[in-house]
């Protein structure tokens, strides 16, 4: 069974998610092009799922690996819009990894995709050149125990490369690298867990994050320079507080609990100041 753009089972449930609803392609920001992972599930054993549904239910078999057991032969495409054609990305598709959660740079010219080994202890971003599908290794991190594919990078669409969110120091905190691998700087750091990027502010050099800094129970929205100072917390009432900041940030919405709160959404600009 081949799918061009629609996520195999093991895919859609384990590395990409059900939010997914199947969806494997991802469009450059000028819409001229899309990548995209095509499956081979031929290698991966069946597995069968009894349907209870309708008056005779019914039995599907459906490609399911289990432990020590083949994975989906996976390739990384990208297709032309304008032309149909199709550049498959210097990847071996034969080999026991996982390759997931493309994203484009602003101006659609690079490509980065990450490369992640079935033990999940060593994982790998590439740049790939859209034209001819070479591709150059531009970050590599190993740990000890295990590695998630990284989900909310952030490029700049200034080109200043991406901040990334890694947990190497034992702890979850924010990383902004150039498009060839450099360290820039570390944003944050310290025994404590960044849990989100919710705004970065390119003109300011500012960047909004969500994290538990003072007390593991609590969730708070903060902002720091890119450069990793001036961090300051913007919420204060204790408890979590889950929080979505507008597209210019000029304003956002905190959705606040407490043990002793039930939920409540307020309407805040940048600063924290409650808005009428």
């Amino acid at each position: 069974m081949i799918y061009n753009g629609f996520a195999s089972w093991v895919y859609y449930e384990e590395i990409l998610g059900r939010g997914s609803r199947y969806a494997a392609f991802w469009w450059s920001p000028n819409s001229e092009l899309i990548a995209f992972l095509r499956f081979d599930d031929s290698p991966v054993p069946k597995f069968p799922i009894y349907r209870s549904a309708g008056k005779h239910g019914e039995l599907e078999w459906e490609h399911y690996p289990k432990a020590g057991d083949p994975l989906p032969n996976v390739k990384l495409g990208i297709a032309s819009t304008e032309t149909s054609e199709i550049t498959w990305i210097d990847i071996d598709n034969n080999e026991e990894h996982m390759v997931a959660w493309p994203f484009w740079s602003a101006d659609s010219k690079q490509l980065l995709f990450q490369w992640l080994n079935r033990d999940q202890d060593n994982l790998k971003i590439y740049s790939a050149n859209s034209h001819n599908g070479d591709i150059k290794e531009i970050y590599n991190e190993k740990q000890k125990s295990w590695i998630e594919f990284f989900e909310d990078i952030y490029c700049f669409k200034n080109g200043n490369g991406f901040i990334l969110r890694s947990d190497k120091s034992g702890w979850s905190h924010l990383y902004h690298y150039d498009y060839t691998g450099k360290l820039i700087n570390r944003i944050t750091g310290g025994s404590w867990a960044v849990t989100g990027i919710s705004y970065v502010d390119e003109t300011n050099k500012e960047i909004y994050f969500t994290g538990s800094k003072n007390k593991s129970t609590e969730s708070h929205l903060y902002k720091s320079k890119l450069d990793g100072s001036g961090l300051k917390q913007i919420t204060n009432e204790a408890g979590r507080h889950s929080v979505k900041v507008s597209p210019d940030g000029l304003y956002y919405y905190d959705r606040f609990s407490s043990i002793t709160t039930p939920a409540v959404v307020n309407l805040y600009n940048g600063n924290g100041e409650e808005n009428p």
